[in-house]
C-alpha cells in the first residue's frame, strides 16, 4: 500500500504544484474519493495494511491499496504539513534505500520529522477499517429536472 498509496498522493502534489489546485482536487474526486466511496457502498471499508490475498475481491483491493492509501496520505500531509511530510519521506528514502522497509518505518519517519506521535492517524487509515467514512452527494437539478453531474466526496471521518 506504500508504493500504491503514494504514487496517488503525489500525484495530487503532482497537480497541485503544475496544474493547480482545482486538477489536484479533481484527481481526488474522480480517482481516488469515488473509487474508495463506491467499493465502501458495495461491501464497506477494508484495512489497507493487510497481505494482498486477504482482500475480498480485487474492487476491495483497488480502492484501498490506491484510494484509501491515497487519501490517507494525502490527508497526512495536511496534517503534519509539507516541511514534515517531505521530511519524512526523505528521510525514509535514504534510511532504507536497497533495503527492505515496513509501514512502522515510515511512519517512523514520518513522526520523527513531525514531531508527533501518529499512531492513533496511522491506525485510523491504514490498519483499521469500520464506520468511519462520510459520503456527500451534490445534484444540481437543471429547470428541465435533468440531474447535472453529481460531486461524491468520500472522507474517512475517524
Amino acid at each position: 500500500f506504500i508504493d500504491e498509496g503514494m504514487a496517488e498522493a503525489s500525484t495530487i502534489v503532482y497537480f497541485e504544484r503544475i496544474r493547480g489546485e482545482a486538477a489536484a482536487d479533481l484527481h481526488r474526486i474522480v480517482n481516488l474519493s469515488n473509487s474508495y466511496a463506491f467499493q465502501y457502498a458495495l461491501g464497506g471499508d477494508s484495512v489497507v495494511n493487510q497481505p494482498t490475498d486477504a482482500f475480498g475481491d480485487p474492487g476491495a483491493y483497488f480502492a484501498s491499496v490506491y484510494s484509501k492509501a491515497g487519501l490517507g496520505f494525502d490527508a497526512l500531509r495536511v496534517e503534519i504539513g509539507d516541511d514534515a511530510f517531505f521530511a519524512g519521506l526523505s528521510d525514509y528514502t535514504a534510511t532504507h534505500r536497497f533495503d527492505v522497509a515496513a509501514p512502522d518505518d515510515l511512519r517512523a519517519a514520518f513522526e520523527d520529522a513531525s514531531g508527533e506521535d501518529l499512531a492513533a492517524f496511522w491506525r485510523g487509515w491504514f490498519e483499521t477499517a469500520g464506520d468511519r467514512i462520510t459520503v456527500t452527494v451534490e445534484i444540481d437539478v437543471a429547470a428541465t429536472g435533468t440531474p447535472a453531474a453529481a460531486t461524491p466526496d468520500a472522507t474517512p471521518t475517524g
